[in-house]
């Protein structure tokens, strides 16, 4: 039996500050195993384990930049673990 699909997305503006909480928040949440996302009574929880894919992206547009990361958890991924990322880093500036 096929899962039932479940999506939240969250658009708006926030001062960075909250944005990096934010993220800070569900990094510390998928480290200690399970993160819930919520907005209002809408709540998906995320217990990725083992291997996950990973996408990395960023743009800059010169007055617009756009980051954006991807995990995904899928059966098919464990047997793709021998094509893990190549090397990348983020660091401060």
């Amino acid at each position: 039996m096929k899962a039932t699909r479940q999506e939240l997305k969250v658009d708006g503006a926030v001062e960075l500050p909250q944005a990096i909480a934010y993220l800070e928040q569900l990094v510390q949440a998928l480290k200690a195993g399970t993160a819930e996302v919520r907005q209002g009574d809408h709540a998906i929880v995320l217990g990725p384990r083992g291997v996950v894919g990973f996408s990395h992206r960023a743009v800059d547009k010169g007055e617009r930049y756009r980051l954006a990361r991807e995990l995904e958890r899928h059966d098919r991924l464990v047997d793709e673990a021998a094509q893990a990322v190549g090397p990348f880093s983020v660091h401060q500036l």
